[in-house]
């Protein structure tokens, strides 16, 4: 029963708001919990995506290897906006003079060979390949930061 004292309606409003406070609180750490089992869940597919991924890579005879980095080092170039015509009417040795002066281009060489002469690969070749993209790679990184990002989410 309450006295209509002011000193008892102050205590009351003191503890609503309190309650109200400890309420919120909740609802934020439970809204960061939240967020934080999401982030984790995201992490660790990726993680294990990217584990499968390299997996397979290595399951991979020489020249798929080839290809696969050859068309992944082509895929940075188009992403850097100096892609080969898309109508195919531009081969891989005027590409090459085309783009050479900006590019590190020397895997198209090793390209042209597995696709035109039907040629195997060696593993130094294989490595020349993979160091001409890690190279196209650092480029983007510097040149296109918002390509970059995309590429490395999209599972380049």
């Amino acid at each position: 029963m309450p006295t209509g004292a002011p000193g008892d309606v102050a205590g009351e409003e003191n503890a609503d708001g309190e309650e109200e406070k400890s309420a919120y609180r909740a609802v934020l750490q439970t809204g960061l919990l939240i967020l934080l089992l999401i982030a984790a869940f995201v992490t660790i597919f990726f993680a294990i995506e990217r584990h499968l991924r390299r997996g397979r890579y290595e399951k991979l005879s020489d020249t798929d290897k080839a290809l696969f980095l050859c068309r992944r080092n082509m895929k940075i170039l188009r992403m850097l906006g100096q892609g080969i015509d898309e109508a195919g009417s531009e081969t891989l040795e005027e590409y090459r003079a085309r783009v050479g002066g900006l590019y590190e281009l020397g895997f198209i060489d090793v390209f042209e060979l597995m696709l035109y002469a039907k040629r195997e690969p060696d593993s130094t070749e294989i490595e020349k390949i993979d160091s001409a993209g890690r190279a196209l790679m650092d480029r983007l990184k510097a040149e296109r930061r918002f390509m970059y990002i995309l590429y490395v989410f999209s599972g380049g």
